[in-house]
């Protein structure tokens, strides 16, 4: 044990290493306990994206948002096996958000004992990579904790990571609009409420795609695919205009001009009226396609039904 190595010079050398050692040991099996909960949240991530998207083969594995939690727990499971106190810190925190973001988002705490007692393991797992750092500059006070490698390599990663959550955070509390196509039961509780506040959105409408090009805010423009219309809303000059269009009335909707990593594609779409108006989405990931292909099938079968 590391403790009974370190016996050398004087007694209280000695008897330092001794009252040290046991209170080590309790830490590397708090980190311990911690790396495995995150091994296993890793794993569960990657069944639930497997799960939802083994339809869509690799690709849409890949592509799911679910799939960035499988990341972000792999690189922090790393760094709390190297008893890193970011990681530690980064993945007590990614889990407590994502628990507040799916309460918000659906009112309920899923098994919320398992909850609890993962939490519990992560904090103490954080406080045990403080202490274990600390206890180890006690015992040789030219201890460092990383190395120059370590740290070279591991701060851009823990930087980009928290700067993510940073972003997630302000999203999900309707303080930051999301920067990509958000698909059904993904948008923020709180961006909902803001989109039936300023009547964009109907009671009861439910959104199946979602894209705002606004920064900061929502309101500053955006395009729905709701179960029963598309909606395209910008604000100019203060006032708020909101253009739509029910899918029984869809006569036309085709990509006028293909975007690229400068500017959105623009999506037209004409009622049988003659009327119409645009639609902005991203083209990197074929957003645009995927709104242009939604609001066909939707016109579609609506036509059909009527």
């Amino acid at each position: 044990m590391e403790w009974d190595l370190t016996k050398k010079g004087n007694n209280d050398t000695a008897q330092n290493s001794h009252d040290i050692g046991p209170e080590l040991e309790e830490c590397r099996i708090k980190i311990r306990r911690g790396f495995w909960t995150t091994v296993l949240l890793t794993l569960v991530a990657l069944g639930m994206t497997i799960y939802a998207n083994q339809s869509g083969g690799i690709v849409a594995i890949i592509e799911s948002d679910l799939f960035y939690d499988v990341v972000a727990f792999i690189i922090l499971s790393i760094g709390m096996y190297h008893k890193s106190r970011v990681s530690a810190v980064l993945v007590l925190s990614y889990y407590i958000i994502a628990r507040i973001i799916h309460f918000m988002q659906t009112g309920k705490v899923a098994g919320i004992l398992m909850v609890v007692i993962i939490t519990v393991l992560l904090a103490q797992a954080t406080l045990a990579t403080f202490k274990y750092h600390r206890l180890k500059k006690e015992l040789n006070p030219e201890y460092k904790a990383t190395s120059k490698l370590t740290w070279w390599l591991a701060t851009p990663i823990n930087v980009t990571l928290a700067v993510l959550l940073f972003f997630v955070v302000l999203s999900e509390f309707g303080i930051w609009a999301p920067a990509s196509l958000v698909k059904e039961d993904s948008l923020s509780a709180s961006h909902v409420n803001t989109l039936l506040e300023n009547d964009i959105l109907n009671e009861g409408e439910r959104v199946e795609l979602f894209f705002s090009e606004g920064l900061t805010s929502i309101l500053t423009g955006g395009n729905i695919v709701t179960d029963s219309r598309v909606i395209s809303y910008e604000t100019m000059d203060d006032n708020l205009y909101v253009y739509s269009a029910p899918f029984t009335e869809i006569s036309f909707v085709g990509i006028e001009q293909k975007g690229s990593n400068l500017y959105y594609s623009q999506i037209y779409v004409e009622t049988y009226d003659g009327q119409g108006f645009y639609l902005l989405a991203p083209h990197e990931q074929k957003e645009d396609e995927q709104f242009v292909k939604a609001i066909r099938e939707k016109a579609k079968l609506a036509q059909v039904e009527s």
